[in-house]
């Protein structure tokens, strides 16, 4: 903008030079020459602004570098300078500021170009032309505020435009969470589906092991009871002459089936009035562990992974209470 001030204010003391050496032909020329030129720097220096402004920004930046005396001021320009290009509304009220002064100084340089048509209006049949040519003028000054116009409504298009953008950056956003929210809730689902299968598989294997246990019970002439966890705590009892076993069936087997062993022969007497004389946990894995068999042996419980030998051992072990319940009577 200072480029164009300064080529009109060049351009006037040259008509004015030539008028009064009388060279009125010339001057006109002259005169189209410079506001044809004026104007199109304005128009260049208009659109391609911010085009322009990283390339000032580094002129800048090396202006301040090559000025040690200034450097403090020209720091606090340069700092300046780039928070205006990192923030978009100060930059755009910036520019809006730019536009205002363009128009000022056009207003300025149709006011002054008025009163030179007023001054040269006295002189030869040239002036008809040079109307004409002022005319044109104010013509592509109008235009001119006009195209600032559009610039500026484009401009409060923008700030709309990046309002908008926000907005449904937010509504995505909320959709993204929506959507993890709800994969939670299918993952969570799908763990809850999964671990009830899990229970109802454990369930059947149970069943089909309490099926061989009652079949090989039978096979050594006892007797197996399938009882409900509630309230007895444990799967079943096996039954014979003498002997009356608690059973709890696991896949591993753990102390908290010992306990539940333990409580569950307390409910079975509380109950059914009788206790129980042998509590057994019958594992389904390859072999209990040895931490594990020590536990039980600590407890007196009978842990075994094989339906035929708990059979058979109880089954002895009924033998041997029906022999001393016998010695302990003909003693009587």
């Amino acid at each position: 903008m200072a480029g164009v001030r300064r080529a009109l204010k060049e351009a006037r003391e040259t008509i004015v030079k030539m008028v009064e050496r009388g060279e009125y032909g010339v001057a006109i020329e002259a005169l189209a020459t410079t506001l044809e030129r004026a104007f199109s720097r304005l128009g260049d220096v208009v659109m391609c602004s911010i085009e322009q402004l990283g390339e000032k920004i580094d002129k800048l930046y090396e202006s301040v570098r090559e000025q040690g005396k200034h450097i403090d001021r020209l720091t606090l320009d340069v700092q300046e300078l780039r928070e205006s290009v990192m923030e978009q509304g100060k930059h755009i009220d910036e520019l809006t500021s730019d536009i205002q002064e363009l128009r000022e100084s056009v207003r300025e340089q149709s006011e002054h170009i008025d009163e030179l048509y007023k001054s040269i209006k006295e002189h030869s049949k040239q002036i008809d032309k040079l109307t004409l040519d002022v005319r044109e003028l104010h013509e592509s000054i109008r235009k001119q505020g006009e195209h600032i116009d559009r610039l500026t409504f484009d401009v409060r298009e923008l700030r709309e435009n990046i309002r908008e953008q926000g907005e449904h950056i937010d509504k995505l956003y909320e959709s993204v969470v929506e959507l993890r929210k709800g994969l939670e809730e299918e993952g969570a689902l799908r763990r809850s589906v999964e671990g009830r299968v899990g229970y109802l598989e454990g369930r059947m294997v149970e069943a089909e092991l309490r099926m061989d246990l009652t079949f090989w019970c039978d096979r050594y002439g006892l007797g197996f009871e399938h009882l409900p966890p509630k309230p007895f705590r444990v799967d079943g009892v096996v039954i014979g002459e003498r002997i009356v076993a608690l059973v709890e069936i696991a896949k591993m087997g753990a102390e908290a089936d010992i306990e539940q062993l333990l409580e569950g022969a307390r409910i079975y007497e509380r109950i059914r009035g009788e206790k129980p004389n042998a509590l057994v946990l019958f594992i389904y894995a390859e072999r209990p562990s040895e931490e594990l068999v020590r536990a039980c042996e600590e407890h007196d419980v009978l842990v075994e992974n094989s339906p035929r030998r708990i059979a058979r051992k109880l089954a002895e072990l009924d033998r041997e209470l029906a022999r001393e319940t016998g010695q302990a009577s003909a003693r009587r």
